[in-house]
Parts: structure tokens; sequence; C-alpha cells
């Protein structure tokens, strides 16, 4: 074993030590820094500062500022366990949600939904006027996370199923189906039913979840919901068929017997590309 590799390893178990310590760590701080400065062990040190939490806020707030954007991904993500009570690491995020990096914005969305319903506006401005997708998905997972229905995110959460980019689709197909966005689930079923014709399997998966949970006193609607559940009961891809399955079931109806044998999904490259992210590799 080289030296610099034996001074990774020693460096790994006293990142592991502080980690341990929590608040008792906190003299470390300085040192820390330093290493973040060097680019070095940066996923250690940010759960250090996670593990110290509040005396550690100031040292987090300078991370998310660093000139490495993997300094600033790794510091939005590991955050202190009581974050939400904090308004000098809420402010912060705020202000990286206009960071250079798309990547560190879509971790900085996701980060933002445990400050619960002060995190809506924000939230909501990135799930609209972001140009990267995976933000825009990210935003609107948060949102979904947090729970909070207006006429605003009900209008949000329409336009987002019908976004260019089916990964944003799919945030919004699945937040409909969550319970605490859902005063009139009537809103959102035309929404659900054109995504039964979604061209990503992923997005119809979700679709088939979303239609066998909703409900509705209209009987058109919910005629409708069962000819899309029908339409996806015939679905090429199997996880589709299934969710429509048991939807169909849900409404105390039994299932047709599909007359084609469901295809083996591929993913393709596209659907990869949004895994790629320097600041997380």
């Amino acid at each position: 074993m080289g030296r610099q590799s034996r001074d990774d390893a020693t460096l790994y178990r006293a990142l592991l030590t502080l980690t341990s310590a929590g608040p008792q760590a906190y003299s470390a701080v300085p040192d820390l820094l330093n290493l973040l400065e060097e680019g070095r062990s940066v996923v250690g040190v940010t759960e250090v500062f996670a593990a110290i939490g509040e005396a550690a806020v100031p040292a987090i707030v300078e991370s998310l500022k660093s000139q490495n954007s993997v300094v600033r991904y790794w510091s939005a993500s590991n955050l202190p366990a009581r974050s939400d009570t904090i308004p000098a690491l809420f402010e912060a995020l705020n202000e990286a949600l206009v960071d250079d990096s798309a990547c560190v914005r879509a971790e900085v969305a996701r980060s933002l939904a445990r400050f619960g319903s002060k995190a809506v506006p924000v939230l909501m401005k990135s799930a609209k006027d972001d140009s990267d997708p995976e933000v825009r998905s990210n935003a609107i997972s948060a949102l979904s996370q947090i729970g909070m229905h207006s006429k605003d995110v009900t209008e949000l959460l329409l336009a987002a199923s019908q976004d260019e980019n089916f990964w944003v689709r799919l945030a919004s197909m699945s937040a409909m189906r969550n319970p605490s966005f859902i005063t009139d689930e009537g809103l959102f079923i035309p929404a659900l039913v054109a995504g039964a014709g979604d061209q990503n399997p992923l997005v119809r998966e979700s679709v088939a979840v979303a239609l066998g949970t909703v409900r509705s006193n209209n009987g058109s609607q919910t005629q409708s919901v069962l000819t899309a559940l029908r339409r996806l009961e015939e679905d090429p891809v199997q996880p589709v068929r299934y969710w429509a399955k048991v939807g169909i079931q849900k409404r105390g109806m039994r299932p047709n017997q599909p007359k084609t044998k469901p295809k083996v999904l591929k993913w393709p490259q596209e659907w990869l590309q949004r895994a790629i992210c320097p600041e997380r590799e």
C-alpha cells in the first residue's frame, strides 16, 4: 500500500470517528474546512458536519458557497437532522437554488422538502422556471413530500404532466396520487387518463398506480378511469399491467386476460442520462 493510500485510510477512519462523536467533534471544524478546500474526502467531511448539528451550520453555509461544485453538492445533500429549525440554513439553500450547477440545484430542491410549507414558494418557482428537468422534477417531488395543496400547486402539477421531459411528467403523476394534495380528485383525473397514453412506460406505470386510487362522484369520470385502466391492462410492459390489474380489482371488478405477452423493458441511454452528474460520481 502506497503512502497516499495509507494516508487516505487513516483519514477515512478519523472521519468515521468524528461522525460517531457528533456535536463533540465541533473542535475539528477548522481542519475539516481545510480538507474541503483541498477537495479531499468531501462526502465524509460533510457527513461529519451533519453529525455535529447546528453548531456546524456556519461551516455548512460556507461550504454551500465553495468554488468546488462537488463540495456544494454534498453540503446540500448531507444536512443536520433538525435542519428545518435553522433559518440560516434555509436561507443558504434558498440562495443555492440559482447555483451554476444543475446537479447542485437539483440536490438543493430535494433537501428543501424538510423545511415544509415555508419552502413551497421557492420550490414552485424552481419547478416552473428552472431550465434543467432534474431540478424541476426534484422540486415537484419535494412539493409532494411536503404535501401542502393549493390551487397554484394543482395548476403546477397539471402543467408539469405535459412537460417535454418524462422525468418531470413522472414526478407530476406520482404527486397526483398523494392524498395530501387531493381536495377534489376530479381535477387530476383528466390528466391521469391522458397520461395512460404516455410514450414512457415509467410514466404509464405511475399513472396506473394513481388511477387505482383516485375516486370521483362524477359518473363519466369514473368510466373514463376504468377505460384507461383497461387500456393499461393491455400495456406492453408488465409493471404497468400489474398496477392496472390492482386498480381494477380495487373497484371490485375482474381483470381481463391480456391478449399479448409483455415485452422486456430495456432502458434507453437517454433515460440513464439523468443519473450522470459529475458532482455525484
